[in-house]
């Protein structure tokens, strides 16, 4: 029994692309005994049956022996992610538990201080943890009973794990019938096929032809051998922004920018229009927008024309503070034309105290 459930169809692969779709995540059933700790890594599979990926158990040290029973648990979960961390780091992840003060882990705050570091650890990863009954969680409760056998030392060393050695067998490339369907790249396999490397075809988005001997089918994908010699698959349009929001946006990735995605693109995948299509999933892009605001473009000032003196005057008031002779403010006056410049004090700023001020001293004083 030992030798069947570590062995597939029981014991399965992990699904690493549909964990990060969110589609089929990782659950971790976990569970903490006085004898040890134990935890088991999941997945449900394609025949929507919850398939388990990883065992792993330990016995308790003399110290941990002595912990309260919801830090034992939280102790579980920080077991778990580590011994995990190579799957679930930055995927969403569902820890389930039959010890339901554990659920709310993260609001809590009159915890131990050896708990709330635990619980700075834990934040690195994107869990869910919920609760489920004693009866849901046998396979855990059973590890975490039996893992006394081990006699370790240190806490968190000596590990009793099972891993599957299952290898799922690489099916024919998606992307080459996809591309068989595809206008364009129908016509570079079919040219291919009938031997033909000298025709060259037009493809949508491409300045010039391409020739059909810079095109092979390598390993069940067809690929385009670059000016640089190098060979880089070719995408099918349906899967280009599936394989931008990886490049750009994934767990791996970095939200740069997109002459980087370009650069790092263009040395593995080609398609017609990619330059265009990186470009444009940047700019709607949400976090890189409220992250990184575009410069606003300031407009180059305009010279004010003008062809004669007094045609167009500016005015300005300033205001300096109170003077001995009762004076708050500065008018300052231009003429846009001969540049001369004035500037009057006066008590107020009101429109009529303005107007006294160019009509007799700025006019007077310039004729």
């Amino acid at each position: 029994m030992k030798r069947m459930i570590c062995t597939a169809p029981v014991l399965a692969q992990p699904d690493i692309e549909n964990a990060r779709k969110g589609t089929h995540p990782f659950i971790i059933f976990i569970d903490a005994s006085t004898e040890g700790l134990a935890a088991v890594l999941s997945q449900e599979g394609e025949d929507k049956q919850l398939h388990p990926i990883f065992f792993a158990s330990k016995g308790l040290s003399k110290a941990e022996k002595r912990y309260n029973v919801t830090d034992l648990e939280v102790l579980a979960v920080v077991f778990a992610v580590r011994r995990f961390h190579m799957f679930i780091y930055g995927l969403p992840t569902i820890v389930r538990t039959d010890h339901k003060p554990l659920t709310a882990l993260f609001k809590r705050t009159n915890v131990s201080a050896r708990v709330l570091r635990w619980s700075l650890e834990l934040q690195r990863y994107n869990l869910e943890i919920q609760y489920v009954k004693r009866t849901a969680n046998a396979v855990a409760d059973a590890l975490s009973r039996g893992a006394a056998r081990i006699n370790e030392a240190n806490s968190l060393e000596g590990l009793n794990e099972a891993v599957v050695n299952a290898v799922k067998v690489r099916e024919k490339s998606k992307w080459l019938e996809e591309l068989e369907k595809d206008d364009q790249f129908r016509v570079v396999i079919e040219l291919m096929r009938k031997n033909e490397p000298d025709d060259a075809v037009n493809l949508a988005g491409l300045k010039h032809p391409v020739r059909v001997a810079d095109f092979a089918i390598i390993d069940g994908n067809l690929k385009l051998f670059t000016e640089e010699g190098v060979s880089v698959l070719v995408v099918p349009q349906n899967e280009c922004y599936e394989l931008l929001h990886e490049v750009h946006t994934g767990v791996f990735a970095g939200h740069f920018s997109a002459q980087k995605v370009l650069n790092r693109m263009r040395k593995q995948y080609f398609w017609p229009g990619m330059a265009q299509d990186i470009h444009k999933w940047s700019e709607q892009c949400q976090k890189c927008f409220v992250h990184n605001p575009r410069k606003m473009l300031t407009p180059p000032l305009k010279p004010i024309v003008t062809s004669r003196p007094y045609e167009i005057i500016g005015v300005d008031i300033l205001e300096l503070g109170l003077t001995t002779k009762g004076n708050r403010y500065v008018v300052t006056v231009i003429d846009r034309f001969s540049k001369h410049a004035a500037a009057y004090p006066v008590p107020d700023k009101s429109a009529e105290t303005v107007a006294r001020t160019l009509f007799v001293r700025w006019i007077a004083d310039g004729c």
